[in-house]
């Protein structure tokens, strides 16, 4: 994958080394040419941060993604710039190479991501279906938690969800298939294996993780 396949609307996540501290927030793209990529800029509060490469001469930056594929790939030291553009702040994103295809970036597996919100689990051979929270996430397992057990969670189980973060949008089916079962204070955890990781879900644990700081 090249930087220049990435398109209009793709959520990207920026890295910013310094010594030992990492800071990634997330952002999407607005469009790509021969030159470079072109994304959104990151503000708090209503305050841009400003990015530069020739001012902060200290700090690489990398940017990662997830392809069609959902694996993670990542363009390392590239160099970024703030632009304003009609009411419009943006960062110009360059690598040395641009036609340089991305590598794979390290995988977060087995890591899990606290969610803590309400969704519904259905379980088809069952035809039932059930108010749940979910309790944490990772590449290839969701754990929820229930008030009142299922009659079976054998078989394939469809863990729903909605999630808001960073003004991206989530409405997430996660197919699974239960594992084990936990007593917890009188309610039942669930945890399931999930089969298959795809590149929205992907895209939801990053950016998750950046939310809670856990990157």
């Amino acid at each position: 994958m090249t930087l220049q396949d990435l398109r209009a609307g793709d959520r990207v996540t920026i890295e910013i080394i310094q010594g030992t501290d990492v800071e990634e927030f997330a952002t999407s793209v607005i469009g790509s040419n021969d030159k470079g990529v072109l994304v959104f800029a990151y503000s708090r509060d209503g305050v841009v941060f400003e990015l530069n490469s020739k001012r902060l001469r200290k700090c690489t930056f990398n940017l990662y993604c997830v392809d069609n594929g959902g694996e993670r790939k990542v363009w390392k030291n590239v160099t970024i710039a703030t632009i304003f553009h009609k009411e419009i702040s943006m960062y110009a994103i360059v690598v040395s190479n641009f036609v340089k295809y991305g590598v794979s970036g390290e995988r977060r597996h087995n890591r899990r991501t606290l969610v803590d919100r309400n969704g519904i689990v259905a379980n088809a051979r069952a035809k039932e279906s059930h108010r749940v929270t979910v309790h944490d996430i990772s590449d290839n397992g969701v754990s929820f938690i229930a008030t009142e057990e299922f009659e079976r969670v054998d078989g394939d189980l469809n863990v729903m969800l909605d999630d808001k973060i960073r003004g991206h949008y989530f409405r997430l089916e996660i197919p699974c298939q239960c594992v084990r079962t936990q007593d917890m204070d009188g309610r039942t955890l669930y945890g399931c294996r999930i089969m298959t990781a795809d590149k929205g879900l992907l895209e939801y644990i990053n950016l998750k993780r950046i939310e809670l700081g856990v990157g």
